[in-house]
């Protein structure tokens, strides 16, 4: 997955337009001195991502699409 399908911007991350050095800086220079911020988007990504990108997710949602491809191709 790329960054926007794993962080929500302002709940779970930063996220900034790519090649968009300014922006990166600027957000990066925003983390640095505001530590409640920072906590609370690593907090909200740490519950994202054991809710989301967990194992046995991941190992069911790998399992449906090979079924998913399988059936398309009449395996």
């Amino acid at each position: 997955p790329g960054p926007s399908e794993v962080i929500v911007d302002g709940e779970s991350g930063v996220l900034v337009p790519p090649y968009s050095v300014e922006e990166l800086a600027s957000a990066m220079e925003d983390l640095a001195k505001n530590d409640e911020k920072r906590e609370f988007l690593a907090q909200n990504a740490l519950e994202r991502v054991i809710t989301l990108f967990n194992r046995e997710r991941m190992v069911r949602l790998t399992y449906e699409n090979r079924i998913k491809l399988m059936t398309k191709q009449n395996v």
